[in-house]
């Protein structure tokens, strides 16, 4: 398959993932505001056809060559979920008939407004595939809505939250594959053998789809209390007849046992615990507990992240006309900078690496990462040396500085730091795409 057929299914993907993570924000939006107007619920199969209008943003970032048309494109799809959230009511299909609900007119045109300044900012920063939102986050917003909407008393939408969430969680099993296919591209590219890509992308796709209807489909059924209820209640009258059985075979006593009375006690929420009245069921206890926990251990990180911030920059102000560390070098390497792009790599820290200020030459080392690390795409960095970087940046100290500070023996001072953070400062962000 094509690698812009690719490129175009994966962009399908994100925005409609995107699109389902945004639906428990109105969900909750309808909630929170239910004093003003009646709760009437998002009709889940209208936003997802709204999000039809969503690829023509990515055809106007591909296509569109003036910046006139391109921002004519984007007022037009704002005013087509202007005039649907306008006169949507009056049309005589019960699909639109949601939209009576000012709230949800106000949801879906706040939709339309993201992914419109959204785009444009892409066009700014001359990409024009957009990303989806990190699966912790996306989960947490399901979850948060979900709670929020248990706190404010309303049980009847929880099918609403669960059913996009396994839907956005198998999208993204197909999503990672088709990210993991196109590196598998290049390097099938830059290598001396060729493998077959379509029977490989073909039977790799299968695959994916299976095991990802296969997941949502379990999702879906254990999701599901009612039915599920049954099969226990069957589970137990089963359990409850063997056992009778078997005690029936030895011989009485003259005290028998009470007959077990097989009745409902409980005829609340599907799949909650009984409590007392007045009290919420112990699931939503056991979450506040857990969500207050979890806000104290992130506020405890943020200030021990604080706190390292703040000796970095005071050892940094306080040795910055001091001396330098000492390298020892044992030989030259030709190992590239791995320059990876940011926010996907783990990075492992060391105690020390706290007080540890860093000298002129890893100075250098950590712009020229940090400069070619915002490149798209960052997959192809590893094929370029710091040569090609230079001509790429039109920049000719670039590649000198860089190896005197990889390569040499020789000193490195302030003077250069100063040139290296001149020449990637003012130079406009480059592309490998040719």
């Amino acid at each position: 398959m094509k690698s812009t057929r690719i490129l175009v299914l994966q962009e399908l993907l994100v925005t409609y993932m995107n699109n389902l993570i945004g639906y428990p924000l109105a969900l909750a939006l309808v909630m929170l505001l239910s004093d003003l107007t009646p709760p009437i619920r998002t009709s889940l199969t209208l936003w997802i056809l709204c999000g039809i209008m969503f690829p023509v943003l990515y055809i106007a970032r591909c296509k569109a060559k003036r910046f006139l048309s391109f921002i004519m494109i984007h007022l037009a799809v704002l005013c087509a979920f202007g005039l649907l959230a306008l006169g949507g009511s009056n049309i005589p299909l019960p699909l639109f008939q949601t939209l009576s609900n000012s709230v949800n007119r106000f949801a879906v045109f706040t939709m339309a407004v993201v992914f419109v300044i959204y785009s444009i900012r892409l066009k700014m920063q001359e990409v024009t595939e957009s990303n989806v939102i990190p699966m912790p986050l996306a989960v947490g917003v399901f979850a948060v809505t979900l709670f929020l909407q248990h706190y404010l008393g309303n049980t009847a939408w929880d099918s609403y939250y669960i059913i996009p969430m396994i839907v956005v969680l198998a999208l993204y099993f197909i999503y990672s594959y088709l990210i993991e296919y196109t590196k598998f591209l290049v390097v099938n590219a830059s290598s001396t053998g060729v493998l077959p890509e379509r029977e490989i992308f073909y039977s790799g796709l299968g695959l994916a789809i299976i095991y990802s209807v296969l997941t949502a489909f379990i999702l879906l059924l254990t999701s599901q209390y009612a039915w599920l209820k049954g099969i226990l209640r069957m589970l137990r009258q089963v359990v409850y007849t063997i056992l009778s059985f078997i005690f029936s075979l030895f011989p009485k006593s003259d005290s028998e046992l009470p007959e077990i009375v097989m009745e409902e006690t409980y005829s609340g929420s599907e799949g909650m615990v009984p409590t007392e009245a007045g009290e919420p069921a112990l699931i939503w206890q056991i979450l506040e507990v857990i969500a207050v926990i979890g806000i104290i251990i992130a506020l405890s990180y943020l200030v021990w992240k604080g706190l390292c911030k703040l000796i970095a920059h005071i050892k940094y102000v306080m040795s910055k006309n001091g001396k330098t560390w000492n390298h020892e070098y044992t030989g030259v390497s030709d190992v590239r900078e791995k320059c990876q792009e940011t926010g996907k790599t783990k990075k492992h820290h060391n105690s020390r690496d706290i007080f540890h200020f860093p000298d002129a030459r890893e100075r250098i080392r950590r712009i020229y990462k940090k400069r070619t690390s915002a490149c798209k795409p960052v997959r192809r960095l590893q094929l370029y040396t710091a040569k090609e970087m230079e001509q790429e940046m039109n920049a000719s100290p670039f590649a000198e500085i860089y190896e005197k500070a990889r390569y040499s023996t020789e000193e490195c001072t302030g003077k250069d730091v100063k040139r290296m953070k001149e020449m990637c400062r003012y130079e406009q962000p480059i592309s490998f795409i040719r």
